[in-house]
């Protein structure tokens, strides 16, 4: 009576999905559906797989991350893990590749009821993964019945052994590899079955042209927030679905070897790959990285080598839009990735201060390059808050001091190797001046480059602009809110990396902040004739001035533009302030001294937004030649290292040799570009810090992408 119900079920999810339209909740219902008749339904597993028709090349790549070759044999693991599943699923059970391709080619007879049920329809394109949910609602949950059969404890290859869970991980991999190369068109397909059409074709019928031009599945098109498969792990691993635990961990290693899977199958030279596997990363790790925190016990999920490698190849990869990716995408993803410490140790020593790797990118032919590189050296790797730094949150209070210890030693062995690093480029840009001379050589170049011509790095808020709470707009302008309402409320927690902005919370401001606007806008002419001269730009009769409390709104501040260099804009708290009379600033009100009488109230701040763009600067003065002096690290790690009771060494000129005299060549422009760099990190903490921020850890990290140059790709 189960099978037949299944059976019949199986009827509808095929009927249904071969419609055009169809509800959220009915493909999660059919997908659940069909993993219940994959496994219990006698001949259904045989007939779903095979609709898939998944290359031989990505069972052997899915294999490979599982340590099985194409020659091996696991017999006597797949008869113990087959006996405990279905019977009707356990002819799909792993033995050997070439068993199980030869058992592919076997015709199999439809199970009894279900010659009526058109497999080959419209739903072919849902049931793929191509189209809508119904692929990776039955990926959960057939995860969820494997946990079910499958010891806690099984290892890879007796995963492997598992019946069908191969072609499922090949389907997830063919998606994967749909979604990073979905520049290919067709896949597997062949390019010249669709040759590009001519002129001539659409003069004569344009319809039909527009009609065979192949296009990309839409999954693949999708934005990388929304790709179901970042919604399926999104959804699978987060914590409301915590009542399937060995399942959830199950699917987590899976799809972190198929990940690895699907990034071993991009050449380092094709571009777009590259950038999209960026992309997908950008939204998986998160995810992943969340749940490892979750579930410490477990084992680690990201292989920090193996991705380490990866990036190593991108950087080495003599492509300019995917290293300025890359560089991006680790400055995101930084607080989160190296919330362990070893992990940040090994990304800052192994990848990005490798000796190589900086040789080449540091100083690098192309400016744009050598400006995000140095940005994510100065703001995240050389970035020091004292003791509570981002490796600190996720220590255990028992072992609080020895963890200190560690963790300062790693930051220390960091500088201490990026101050070498720099210092080694001082050396060859010395042995170029010396030469230079003795006039053997032409002086190298100290002028900095922007990163683009005629434009600039700028650091710009980004958070919206909202109005004080209570207050809403009327045909008058902004009405204040009433007395009796709070003016705002207290700040949360520090965020420094937040993403999101902090806009809708208002903090009590200094005095020295505090505006009179909403005062004296109450005495304005108010009605229509007031809305009228506002918008005609009349002169309306000043009411005298009033007298100010303690406990007046002040308006958000203005956005402002943070220049590189040192040279900054005014205060976002003093942008918009009103001056004050004379007589308010020299009688102070009967209402304020009460309080006033009570001492300086405790200083707060807001959490921004802000952001690195790349503006327009036309009218900017073209940079000019430096006197450079050592480099330095941020003022933070620079006094760090100096109150370690280190010595600074003597820089003496060195000769490049090998690559690196190539390289040296753009030496000078390098280190004047890294001083404007400090510069202007420096001055944006002081201003920061100027504007009410307590500590350099509560100062927020302005985001670095890429969005200028995804119109361009």
């Amino acid at each position: 009576m189960f099978v037949q119900n299944l059976n019949s079920q199986m009827a509808f999810v095929v009927d249904r999905m071969s419609l055009k339209n169809a509800s959220a909740s009915l493909v999660t219902f059919c997908g659940k559906a069909t993993a219940y008749a994959f496994f219990f339904c006698p001949g259904i597993a045989e007939v779903l797989v095979r609709l898939w028709d998944a290359p031989t090349e990505v069972m052997r790549r899915v294999l490979a991350e599982s340590g099985v070759s194409r020659f091996d044999n696991l017999g006597e693991t797949a008869a113990r893990i087959n006996s405990a599943f279905p019977p009707s699923m356990q002819s799909l059970g792993f033995v050997s590749l070439g068993k199980l391709l030869k058992h592919l080619r076997k015709q199999t007879p439809l199970p009894l009821g279900t010659a009526n049920i058109q497999w080959y329809g419209y739903w072919l394109e849902r049931w793929s993964g191509r189209e809508s949910d119904l692929f990776f609602a039955f990926v959960k949950h057939f995860h969820i019945l494997v946990a079910d059969y499958l010891p806690s404890d099984a290892t890879k290859k007796e995963r492997v052994c598992v019946p069908g869970l191969i072609f499922v991980h090949s389907q997830i991999l063919v998606n994967l590899d749909s979604t990073i190369h979905r520049d290919a068109g067709q896949l597997h397909g062949d390019p010249s079955n669709n040759p590009s059409p001519t002129f001539d074709d659409v003069l004569v019928d344009p319809d039909a042209v527009a009609s065979t031009l192949p296009l990309p599945p839409t999954n693949a098109i999708r934005i990388m927030a929304e790709n179901r498969l970042i919604m399926l792990i999104r959804d699978f691993l987060s914590e409301r679905a915590s009542e399937h635990p060995f399942a959830r961990q199950l699917f987590a290693e899976s799809f972190a070897c198929l990940l690895q899977a699907g990034a071993r199958g991009i050449s380092i030279y094709s571009h777009l790959a590259c950038y999209t596997l960026c992309d997908f990363l950008e939204e998986a790790f998160p995810i992943i990285v969340r749940y490892e925190q979750m579930h410490p016990s477990q084992q680690c999920l990201i292989n920090t080598d193996f991705w380490i490698e990866v990036c190593k190849k991108m950087v080495l990869s003599q492509n300019t839009m995917t290293e300025i990716r890359l560089f991006a995408f680790l400055f995101t993803i930084w607080s989160t990735v190296n919330s362990s410490p070893e992990r940040k140790n090994k990304i800052c020593v192994e990848l990005l201060l490798d000796q190589e790797v900086f040789e080449k990118t540091f100083t690098h032919w192309c400016p744009m390059v050598r400006a995000y590189y140095m940005r994510l050296l100065c703001w995240r790797l050389g970035r020091y808050d004292g003791e509570g730094s981002s490796g600190d949150r996720y220590v255990h209070y028992s072992n609080v001091m020895s963890d200190r210890i560690a963790n300062s030693c790693r930051f220390r062995l960091i500088f201490e190797t990026l101050l070498q690093r720099l210092q080694a480029v001082w050396s060859h840009f010395l042995w170029q001046r010396q030469q230079a001379a003795q006039g053997k050589m032409l002086p190298p170049s100290t002028t900095p480059c922007n990163p683009a011509p005629g434009r600039r790095l700028l650091i710009i808020r980004t958070d919206t602009q909202v109005a004080p709470g209570g207050s809403f707009l009327a045909f008058d302008g902004i009405m204040p809110p009433h007395p009796s309402a709070p003016i705002g409320t207290p700040s949360q927690a520090w965020k420094r990396d937040s993403v999101i902005s902090q806009a809708a919370s208002l903090d009590i401001r200094p005095t020295s902040s505090a505006s009179s606007d909403f005062n004296t806008e109450v005495e304005r002419e108010g009605g229509l004739r007031g809305f009228l001269r506002s918008i005609m730009g009349g002169k309306s009769r000043k009411a005298p001035p009033l007298k100010t409390t303690s406990s007046s709104a002040s308006l958000p501040p203005a956005p402002e533009t943070t220049l590189p260099a040192g040279k900054l804009t005014r205060s976002a708290t003093t942008a918009t302030q009103a001056p004050r009379s004379r007589a308010s600033a020299t009688k102070p009100s009967p209402q304020t001294t009460p309080l006033a009488s009570r001492g300086p109230s405790p200083i707060r701040h807001r959490n921004f937004c802000f952001k690195f763009s790349l503006e327009m600067h036309p009218k900017a003065h073209h940079p000019t030649a430096m006197r450079l002096q050592p480099p330095r690290l941020p003022l933070a790690a620079q006094l760090y290292l100096q109150n370690g009771d280190s010595e600074d060494t003597i820089v003496k000129a060195v000769e490049p040799v090998g690559e690196s005299k190539a390289q040296a060549t753009y030496s000078g422009r390098a280190l004047a570009e890294w001083t404007c760099i400090l510069m202007e990190c420096q001055g944006f903490f002081e201003r920061r810090k100027g504007e009410g921020v307590p500590t350099n850890k509560h100062v927020e990290t302005p985001t670095l992408g890429v969005e200028v140059f995804s119109k361009s790709r």
